[in-house]
């Protein structure tokens, strides 16, 4: 199993503009999550968005202080907000992409857990924003 790969395939199959991806282990918190990762492509600059990510939230199990701390850190909740280069952290766990900026710029198969990474800062560099959706949690 390769990510980048699996990516690429499906999005060469998909047929609509915006592609959802969530990840094998990722658990959608509620039933809204897809709809708060499609809003911000209706606003008033979602034809600037590449795409959207959502927030990652500590699952049920025994207490994990430092996990907690980085999940809050990196995914703060509350705290939605656009991003632009160089300025870049985007993640497929639970992510929306533009399938026409995808076709520009595929996923790259040679790199190691970091293709949505990678992905993200060519589309900043391309005038693109990436917007982190905090109501979107796994």
């Amino acid at each position: 199993f390769q990510s980048a790969r699996a990516l690429n395939i499906g999005f060469e199959a998909a047929r609509h503009e915006l592609v959802a991806i969530i990840s094998q282990d990722a658990v959608p918190a509620d039933n809204r999550y897809l709809e708060e990762l499609a809003v911000p492509f209706l606003g008033a600059n979602g034809f600037l968005l590449a795409g959207t990510y959502g927030r990652q939230a500590m699952t049920e199990g025994p207490p994990d202080p430092l996990g907690e701390k980085d999940l809050l850190t990196t995914y703060p909740p509350g705290a939605s907000r656009d991003q632009a280069w160089p300025e870049c952290w985007f993640v497929n766990t639970c992510s929306i992409v533009r399938r026409s900026l995808w076709a520009r710029h595929w996923f790259d198969e040679g790199a190691v857990i970091s293709e949505d990474h990678e992905w993200a800062l060519w589309a900043q560099s391309q005038g693109y924003l990436v917007r982190y959706v905090a109501e979107a949690v796994v």
